[in-house]
C-alpha cells in the first residue's frame, strides 16, 4: 500500500514539473515586442494585434522631428548674417586688443628709466651746490682788479659821481673806502624834505578845459571809374553812423575798406529829407557783382554815382539833434 502511495506522488510531481504538451495542429504562438511606445503584442497563428497602431505612431513622430529640423534650419538660415557680423566683430575686437597691447608695451619701453638712453637728468641744485667751490678760485682774480679801479672824478664843481653805497649827508663824515688811496668827492646836500611838504604845481580853478580835437578828414577817392552802393536811408546822422557800423561789421569782405558816404535828398511828394547812405571807394564795373552778393544775403543794395559827403564819426561830447524819427529805408 505505501508503495502504491509513493509511486502516486512521483507521477504527480512529474506532471507538474514537465512543461504542457501542446497538440501537432495547434497554432504557432510568437511574442514580438513593436516600436510603438514599448508596447508589447502577441501574434498568433499569423495574426498581429496592434502592429498597425505601433507603425502610425512610429510615423508620426518621425514626421514630427522633421518638422522640427525644418524650423531649426530655417531658424540657423535667419540667424545666420548676425552670426557672421558677430564672429567679425569678435575678431575685430581681439585685434584691437592685441593692438593696444603692443602699444602698451612700446611705451612701457620708451617711459623714462626703462632704457639706457633715458637715464634721469641732474637736478639743478647739484649745479648750484657745486658753485660754492669754484668761488674761492674766482674771487681772489676779481679782488685785485676791484682795488686797482681808481674812482672816477667829478668833471665839474656842481657835478657828483652817481652814489654806489651809502648816502653821505654832510661832507665831514668820517671814514673812506677800503682800498682806495684818494679821498672820495664831496657829494652836495640831499633835500630831505618829505614830499607831502614840498609845493605842488596846481593848475588856476578857472582853467577851461581843452577843446575837443577836431575829427581828421576822411580821405574820399574822385578817380575815374569809382562808384558806390546805396546801401540804405536815414532821417538823421547819428542813425546813419549806427547802421554803418552794423552793415560794416555784418559784411566785412563786401564792405571792408570801403568809404561811408552821405547823399542828401528832398522829396516834394511830402516825404521830406532823407540821407542816402552809400559805401564809395568801388570800382564801377565790380559794384553790380557785390550788390548782388549783399542781395543774396538779405541786403538792400544799388549801384550808385560817387557822390555825396563823407560820413564824419560823431565828435565825442556832442550829441547832434536832428528832426526826424531817423527810421531806416531802403527804397529812398
Amino acid at each position: 500500500m505505501a508503495m502504491l502511495v509513493a509511486a502516486c506522488g512521483d507521477q504527480s510531481r512529474t506532471a507538474r514539473l514537465a512543461p504542457p504538451r501542446l497538440p501537432a495542429d495547434a497554432p504557432a504562438i510568437r511574442t514580438t515586442m513593436a516600436d510603438s511606445g514599448g508596447g508589447l503584442s502577441l501574434a498568433s497563428g499569423g495574426m498581429t494585434p496592434g502592429a498597425s497602431s505601433g507603425d502610425e505612431g512610429v510615423a508620426a513622430r518621425l514626421e514630427r522631428i522633421e518638422a522640427d529640423l525644418r524650423e531649426l534650419q530655417a531658424q540657423f538660415k535667419s540667424a545666420e548674417p548676425a552670426i557672421s557680423r558677430l564672429v567679425r566683430i569678435d575678431g575685430d575686437i581681439r585685434s584691437l586688443l592685441t593692438q593696444m597691447e603692443r602699444v602698451v608695451a612700446v611705451r612701457a619701453q620708451e617711459a623714462p628709466g626703462n632704457g639706457p638712453g633715458n637715464a634721469p637728468r641732474p637736478a639743478p641744485r647739484t649745479m648750484q651746490a657745486a658753485a660754492p667751490q669754484n668761488a674761492p678760485q674766482i674771487a681772489p682774480q676779481i679782488a685785485p682788479l676791484a682795488a686797482d679801479a681808481p674812482l672816477p672824478a667829478a668833471s665839474s664843481p656842481g657835478l657828483s659821481p652817481a652814489p654806489t653805497g651809502s648816502l653821505r649827508l654832510s661832507p665831514t663824515s668820517s671814514g673812506a673806502p677800503s682800498g682806495t688811496s684818494s679821498p672820495p668827492p664831496q657829494t652836495p646836500a640831499l633835500n630831505l624834505t618829505p614830499p607831502s611838504a614840498r609845493p605842488v604845481n596846481t593848475p588856476p580853478a578857472n582853467a577851461a578845459p581843452p577843446a575837443p580835437t577836431p575829427p581828421a578828414p576822411v580821405p574820399r577817392r574822385d578817380d575815374a571809374g569809382i562808384g558806390a552802393l546805396h546801401l540804405a536811408s536815414y532821417r538823421d546822422l547819428d542813425r546813419a553812423r549806427d547802421g554803418w557800423r552794423v552793415l560794416s561789421r555784418r559784411y566785412p569782405q563786401a564792405l571792408g575798406g570801403l568809404i561811408p558816404m552821405i547823399v542828401r535828398v528832398n522829396f516834394s511828394d511830402g516825404r521830406g529829407d532823407f540821407l542816402r547812405l552809400q559805401a564809395s571807394g568801388i570800382a564801377q564795373d565790380e559794384a553790380p557783382s557785390v550788390c548782388a552778393q549783399l542781395t543774396k544775403a538779405g541786403q538792400y543794395c544799388v549801384p550808385a554815382a560817387d557822390e555825396g559827403e563823407p560820413l564824419r564819426p560823431r565828435a565825442p561830447g556832442v550829441a547832434m539833434a536832428v528832426p526826424g524819427t531817423g527810421a531806416a529805408s531802403r527804397s529812398n
